[in-house]
């Protein structure tokens, strides 16, 4: 399969809350594959990326920095600056472990290295679908949601599909009900 992969990020324009002023771009993008890999965080302007087309295996990634939390920004990108380098380097060793199994042993890395006195809280969500060349694996965790979209044969319109839930209290009470 081949698929293309494109991203938009839009400038935030300074949020101002009581007690908070939140003046940075807190979202960060990577796509990881055997021939390119990148993580991406755009502050400056709106920005989008070339179309990349990108044959299997990959793994393409969103990390939304909590604003309410410390150093957000940062918690974005390296976190996924640090997923990456794991992938990478279980690629090169020819290791193949789960989905799961990488992000848990990422975060572990990313943990030791980032995590101080400073930057005690900083926290970020995760969107992540990897394909391994036969299956996909999609995982999310904060207030994110992974779609699926596809125009079927013969039609205009685009499907979309929500194939993930975020965590949050919001989402709790609506699957309740």
């Amino acid at each position: 399969m081949h698929y293309e992969i494109a991203a938009f990020q839009h400038a935030i324009a300074p949020v101002r809350l009581p007690n908070m002023c939140r003046m940075e771009m807190q979202d960060s993008m990577s796509l990881t594959h055997p021939e390119q890999h990148w993580v991406w965080q755009k502050k400056e302007a709106d920005f989008a990326t070339p179309a990349l087309s990108v044959a299997s295996p990959f793994w393409l990634a969103v990390a939304d920095g909590v604003s309410a939390s410390p150093a957000a920004a940062l918690a974005s990108c390296s976190w996924l600056g640090a997923l990456q380098k794991h992938i990478l380097q279980q690629a090169q060793g020819g290791q193949h472990a789960s989905a799961p199994a990488q992000i848990r042993a990422a975060w572990q890395q990313w943990q030791g290295k980032y995590l101080t006195s400073a930057t005690y809280g900083a926290s970020t969500t995760l969107a992540c679908v990897a394909f391994d060349g036969s299956r996909y694996t999609a995982i999310n965790c904060g207030d994110s949601r992974i779609w699926l979209l596809r125009q079927p044969a013969g039609q205009q319109a685009t499907e979309w599909q929500q194939i993930s839930q975020d965590h949050t209290a919001w989402q709790y009470l609506l699957d309740e009900g």
